[in-house]
């Protein structure tokens, strides 16, 4: 007989938390590699909510500077989304 394990409410939340963080991280890599500022602008948004505070600014300026200086931007992306990734 196999018996399935069920998943608690929290660890679910969590875990598709994670998996949406992961989404938009790689969503970001994607637009700095294909020069899409404002997708990258975009993702950085959407992203706010999932950080912790101190990285949220970090992202308001990412998001503003796509527009402005998307070399900038890019750099700046490409360290926040290491940090976020835990590398």
């Amino acid at each position: 007989m196999r018996m399935e394990t069920v998943e608690a409410p929290a660890a679910r939340a969590e875990r598709t938390r994670r998996q949406h963080t992961r989404g938009l991280l790689d969503g970001g890599d994607w637009a700095c590699s294909n020069g899409d500022g404002e997708s990258l602008a975009e993702v950085a948004r959407l992203l706010i909510a999932d950080v912790p505070r101190d990285l949220q600014y970090e992202l308001v300026a990412v998001a503003e500077l796509a527009r402005l200086d998307f070399l900038l931007a890019s750099v700046r992306w490409a360290a926040l989304s290491r940090q976020l990734r835990g590398a």
